[in-house]
């Protein structure tokens, strides 16, 4: 009797140990699976990043061919001009009153150390955190060699920014970023043949062998 019991027990026992065999094999498909899924999402990561670094160095390359033209026409590039902000200071905070959480107007804007040369000045404003790439926040074109770009400007010639409006769209990340905004002043020794409304491309092409110096202002908002 007690034979037949240890007969009946042991198909009990292979059974116990086939459903532990198939557990353990679908934990190890679930978690080759869940690999496989991570390095496409780390792939995808990858590729966009790639893209957003495209991006920047295209129009880094840009600004590389401004600078060589400038000097294959011999303007020598004097390094000396600064561009300031009289709200904040470079990589400071941008006073929300100059965003599209305020009345959303340009800041007043300082320029020290102008060449002599000067014959007109441009501003390019971008985000190069936006989450479509860069960016255009502000063109200003054909500006005359003064010291100061006053608040809510009317001087120079307004260019079309990514908006599609004519003229300055302040900061306005997505609630919860922050983001850094670059103010770009160049020195040229000519006026640009543009009339209202042009492009940044077609101001970035119009400048070509005119630069005779540039500057930098970062400012940086959060929402």
């Amino acid at each position: 009797m007690e034979e037949k019991k240890q007969i009946e027990k042991e198909p009990i026992k292979k059974r116990k140990r086939k459903l532990w065999v198939e557990i353990i094999i679908i934990i190890l498909i679930i978690i080759i699976i869940l690999l496989l899924l991570r390095g496409c999402d780390n792939s995808f990561e990858k590729n966009q990043n790639k893209k957003e670094f495209n991006k920047i160095t295209n129009n880094s390359n840009e600004n590389n061919s401004l600078n060589n033209n400038t000097k294959n026409n011999e303007i020598i590039k004097t390094g000396i001009i600064e561009l300031k902000a009289t709200t904040f200071n470079n990589y400071e905070k941008i006073p929300g009153k100059f965003t599209c959480d305020g009345i959303d107007v340009n800041p007043a804007l300082k320029i020290y150390n102008m060449p002599n040369q000067t014959n007109t000045m441009t501003i390019i404003m971008e985000d190069p955190d936006a989450p479509n790439g860069i960016w255009t926040h502000w063109v200003l074109y054909n500006i005359n060699p003064d010291k100061i770009i006053d608040e809510n400007t009317g001087v120079g010639t307004k260019g079309i920014n990514s908006w599609g409006t004519v003229g300055y769209d302040g900061p306005c990340p997505p609630k919860g970023s922050s983001h850094e905004y670059i103010f770009r002043i160049y020195s040229l020794d000519t006026r640009l043949s543009l009339k209202s409304g042009a492009s940044k491309n077609q101001v970035i092409n119009e400048m070509q062998g005119h630069i005779i110096d540039s500057s930098t202002l970062i400012g940086v908002y959060s929402r």
